[in-house]
Formats: structure tokens, sequence, C-alpha cells
């Protein structure tokens, strides 16, 4: 076996490493959409308890901005993985893997995800994820408002509200969340 012969097999091997990997990122991407999906279930049941429980024990409302805040943290984390994963695809894998096969570079190994490179977060729930812990602090304030509930729970509300959405705010602040990507 001559050299050239031996550079082409290990051309092979590594063109067969980067589309296994390409195939594993993908594979994981296609996972985070689904454990996004389930997230958003959980939130959506835990949230219903939540509300049919308070219609007993107002005082439990101070959990709904608090269990908002959790699902919603684990919902952005995914789409950071996701779009982090996508960027790796795109700007790793598919150039290496671009050069392997001489590629004039005007197609892309996988079109589709170029787009997500444009986004804050990918994914079409992407801004219910940014928005939701304010949103139900907000529906805490206005229940407080407007159901008869001791005046503990009335602050206790408030203030998981007020907490949840500060936190929120400098959470989606300090992890770019809101905008454009930076390149």
């Amino acid at each position: 076996m001559n050299q050239a012969e031996f550079d082409s097999k290990l051309d092979i091997l590594y063109l067969n490493r980067l589309e296994a990997l390409w195939n594993e990122s993908r594979d994981e991407i296609k996972q985070r959409i689904l454990q996004r999906d389930n997230y958003f279930i959980r939130l959506a049941i835990t949230l219903g308890a939540i509300l049919i429980g308070s219609l007993k024990y107002q005082s439990i409302m101070f959990l709904l901005p608090i269990i908002t805040l959790y699902f919603t943290i684990l919902m952005v984390h995914s789409y950071q993985i996701h779009q982090a994963l996508a960027k790796y695809m795109r700007d790793e894998l598919e150039v290496k893997i671009k050069s392997l096969l001489n590629s004039d570079g005007k197609n892309t190994y996988l079109e589709f995800e170029e787009m997500f490179y444009s986004v804050s977060l990918v994914g079409v729930r992407s801004w219910l994820s940014i928005w939701l812990p304010h949103v139900a602090s907000i529906i805490t304030i206005l229940i407080t408002s407007i159901v008869d509930v001791e005046m503990s729970g009335i602050i206790l509300m408030i203030f998981s509200s007020l907490v949840c959405s500060i936190f929120w705010y400098y959470y989606t602040k300090n992890h770019n969340l809101i905008g454009k990507n930076k390149k």
C-alpha cells in the first residue's frame, strides 16, 4: 500500500467519524426537542393542578411563579444546548466534511441548520420561554388582588412573583437570551 492509498483510507475513516458525530448531534437535537415538549406538558399540568388547588387553598398560588421559573430554566437550557449543537454541526463538522468531499461550498451539508444562527433561541415556543415567568408573576399578583387571601399569603405570593421576575430578568440579560447572537 502506497502513501496515497493510506491517506485515502485515513480520509474515509475521518469522514465516517465526522458523519457519525454529525448524526449523534442531530439525534441529540431531536431528543432536546422532545424533552422541551415534555417539559412544557409537565408545566401545563402542574400549573393546572396549582390553579385547581388554589380554589380551596389560595395561599398555594405562591408556587405558580416558582414552578414556572423552574420549568422555564429547563426549557431555555435545552434551547441553549440545541443552539450550541446546531452551531457545532454547521461551523465545525460541516466545514470539515465539505473539505474532505472537496465541495465547492455552495450547498451545505445541512441547509436548515443555517437559520439557527440568525435567531437567539431556536424553536417555535422560544418566545414563550422568555416571557412565561413574567406572565406567571403577573397572573399571581392579579389573582391575589381578586381572590380573598390571608395577608401572609398575599405577601408570600407577591414576594415570590417579584423574586422570580427579577431573577428571570437578570438571567435572560446575562445569558443573552433576548436579541441576536454575537458572531
